[in-house]
Parts: C-alpha cells; sequence; structure tokens
C-alpha cells in the first residue's frame, strides 16, 4: 500500500491559513452596536442622543459633558410634544467622593449638560446616561455612554509680585509648552506691594519623549508686575523618557513560528522516513 500524505498536507495547509488569519475560526462575531445607536424595535421615530465630553480629565478636577436629544415618543411632527428625563451613574476604578451633577432630572428643551468632577484616582471613567423620551404616544428609554480618562496633570506655580505703589488690575498670565500657546489665566488685583500666586494645570494623555518647556509669561502694562527676581517671564525645562520597549508580542510571534516551523519538520521528514521503509 502506498503512503497518502494528503490528510496531513490538508492539516499543514489548514494551520498556515490560521496562522495568517486568512480562514474564519466562528470565534469573531459582528460588534456590538454602540450603545443608543440602533432604534428601539417597533419604534418609527426612535430615541436618540449625542453625548460628547472632554476625552481626558485632571484628577480631582471637573470636566463639561453635553447631551442633545433627538426624536422618540417625545417629539412628532409638530415638535417636541411631550420632555426628556435622565438619570446618569459614573462607571470606573474608583468614584467614591467623585460627583456628576444634576445626578438626574429633566431638560429644559432637549439638551443637557453635566458636570463630572473629584475623581481622586487615574484611569478610564465612563459617564453613563439612561434617557427616557416621555410623550403622547408613551414612554421610551435607551441607554448612552461617553469614556473618559483621568490623569495626574501638569501643575504650573508661580508667584507674581507688584513692586510698585500703584493697584494693579486686568493683568493675566500665558502659559506657553515648547513655544506654542496653551492657554492664559488673569489675575486677581494686586494692591502696591503685594503678590498673588498664579496656578494652571495642563492635562494631557503625554507628551513625546524628549526634552519640553513650560514658559510663562505676564501680560500687562511693562514693569508694573514681575515674577520673582524681577523678570516678566520665566521657564522651567524637563526631559521625558521614552518607554521601555515592550517585547511580549515579538516573543510571542517567535514562539508560534518556531512550532510552525517544527510542526512543517515533522510533517514532511515523516513521511519520507517511512516511505524509504517501505521501500528499501
Amino acid at each position: 500500500m502506498s503512503w497518502r500524505p494528503a490528510p496531513a498536507r490538508a492539516l499543514l495547509v489548514l494551520s498556515v491559513l490560521l496562522f495568517a488569519g486568512l480562514v474564519p475560526v466562528g470565534l469573531g462575531a459582528a460588534a456590538p452596536p454602540s450603545p443608543g445607536s440602533a432604534p428601539v424595535s417597533g419604534a418609527s421615530n426612535p430615541l436618540t442622543a449625542h453625548l460628547t465630553g472632554p476625552s481626558v480629565l485632571a484628577l480631582k478636577g471637573t470636566g463639561a459633558f453635553y447631551m442633545v436629544a433627538f426624536n422618540g415618543t417625545a417629539v412628532n411632527t409638530s415638535g417636541l410634544v411631550g420632555n426628556y428625563t435622565f438619570t446618569t451613574q459614573l462607571l470606573g476604578p474608583n468614584t467614591t467622593g467623585a460627583f456628576v451633577q444634576p445626578p438626574s432630572g429633566a431638560f429644559a428643551t432637549n439638551n443637557q449638560t453635566f458636570t463630572v468632577g473629584s475623581i481622586s484616582s487615574t484611569g478610564t471613567y465612563t459617564l453613563a446616561v439612561s434617557l427616557t423620551s416621555h410623550g403622547p404616544s408613551g414612554n421610551e428609554t435607551a441607554n448612552f455612554t461617553k469614556t473618559f480618562q483621568v490623569v495626574t496633570p501638569y501643575l504650573l506655580t508661580a508667584t507674581v509680585y507688584n513692586p510698585g505703589n500703584r493697584t494693579v488690575t486686568g493683568a493675566s498670565v500665558e502659559v506657553l509648552l515648547d513655544g506654542n500657546f496653551l492657554g492664559s489665566a488673569g489675575l486677581t488685583s494686586l494692591a502696591p506691594l503685594t503678590h498673588a500666586t498664579f496656578t494652571y494645570n495642563y492635562t494631557t494623555l503625554g507628551l513625546s519623549p524628549g526634552e519640553h518647556t513650560f514658559t510663562l509669561v505676564i501680560q500687562s502694562v511693562p514693569g508694573l508686575l514681575v515674577f520673582s527676581g524681577g523678570s516678566h517671564s520665566v521657564s522651567v525645562s524637563f526631559y521625558v523618557q521614552a518607554p521601555a520597549a515592550n517585547y511580549t508580542l515579538d516573543w510571542e510571534a517567535g514562539i508560534v513560528l518556531a512550532l510552525l516551523a517544527i510542526f512543517i519538520s515533522v510533517m514532511i521528514v515523516v513521511p519520507r522516513r517511512s516511505r524509504s521503509r517501505k521501500n528499501p
């Protein structure tokens, strides 16, 4: 009887195709739609909404989120004939002491602003809003979410002095990063021979590796206000380290390739030995 390696070769081809991601294995179902994106079953005018807000918040800071509601039983061809109510929930690693304001209530028209704040731990958080449309034909409810990151901000502080003999009002301090304008903040009215502390939080998901420089510049009548040392601007430079290299995926790919090579060797070498034994 001659040797027939067809089943083994078929297995080899299947293994290679699976490794290359060309043959579906039935494990990947279609991704579910985002909350609120699919119409409510049987509704001709389904409730939907847009929930927007910042993608990053400072630790223990605050942020404003904005929701606009559309359609549902509260609306017909004549316009708004009912109203929208809501309840909120903050989800994340540590929501103790954090708040959403208002936590529940009713829209004045078709929109509502939420303030989220006092989150004391970094991580990924989600503002979840359960929205209900009330109208003559009944009620309809849908859920909407907005995910954001809470990070430790860069905290910039400096002392501003008024060395003169007149009160200074209307002054501000500009903040620049690597020469690019970030924002500004007004200063309180400074009486003669007094000082005030300027504070600015810069919230970001991260800076690129390398050296960076923050610069503060006083905007007022020249000479009236100064930083410590008598200057009108002050800079601080710092260095951001590059993240450590992660070879986990490379090692995993190397192991898979090694196992695949061994498998191929077995499929090729073993049949040849078997054939040589049967046909001396």
